[in-house]
């Protein structure tokens, strides 16, 4: 899948800073849950921001060789507006067993 997105640029012409997605992958590349991460970041920076486009632009530039597509998990993000999803609906911890079962599950 090819990197669609401007890394400093997240939907509703709104502007992450480039930092963000290096700390992101720092952070789980130390062992951080990805969920743990986001909330993070969402500290520091608007919350707001963080849209599920974001969140996937994320996924895609931590983990190059990662399809998500696969078990729905974008589809998911997506949909349930995840991080500020209703957590009955898509909780932090769906969200990181989603995105390990991703990285687990072989081609």
């Amino acid at each position: 899948m090819s990197n669609e997105f401007d890394e400093n640029k997240m939907g509703a012409d709104e502007i992450l800073p480039a930092e963000v997605f290096q700390l992101f992958k720092q952070w789980v590349g130390q062992g951080m849950k990805p969920s743990t991460a986001i909330r993070k970041l969402m500290q520091s920076y608007r919350a707001t921001l963080f849209e599920p486009d974001a969140i996937i632009h994320m996924l895609n530039l931590t983990y190059p060789d990662f399809d998500i597509q696969r078990g729905g998990l974008r589809f998911k993000i997506n949909d349930s507006n995840y991080p500020h999803s209703d957590p009955l609906q898509f909780s932090d911890d769906d969200f990181d067993a989603a995105v390990e079962k991703m990285l687990r599950t072989p081609w």
